[in-house]
């Protein structure tokens, strides 16, 4: 049973770097085309992303991880103090909160973008 037990924990380890390592392979893949794509068509891939959209990126990222760090602190007082098992609060409140974080967020987004225009 150790024996299983082990080939068990590798496998897991042995996976999920497998799939980080094709999460990136296909991002970098898929953005490869697009900027292919954009070149037949006459566009320059470096022009298309505007200094605005990097500010809105940084915000974006910014309040996310708010949202993450809140989900943390609110994940391990719903831990504390209830009878929820912790690992499941800590998931529950983080996913909660970052996701209400990119609510948010694109709502400032939209309103920024609407003053623009």
């Amino acid at each position: 049973m150790e024996v299983l037990e082990g080939l068990v924990g590798i496998l897991v380890s042995v996976s999920f770097f497998a799939a980080i390592l094709l999460s990136l392979y296909f991002y970098f893949r898929a953005r490869t085309q697009e900027h292919l794509a954009m070149i037949e068509k006459g566009f320059n891939p470096k022009e298309s992303v505007s200094k605005a959209n990097g500010s809105l990126r940084s915000l974006k990222t910014g309040i996310l991880l708010m949202g993450v760090a809140l989900g943390t602190f609110f994940g391990y007082l719903v831990a504390k103090f209830t009878i929820v098992n912790g690992v499941i609060a800590y998931f529950m409140m983080i996913l909660l909160l970052g996701g209400i974080a990119l609510i948010f967020t694109y709502y400032i987004e939209s309103k920024i973008r609407s003053q623009k225009n």
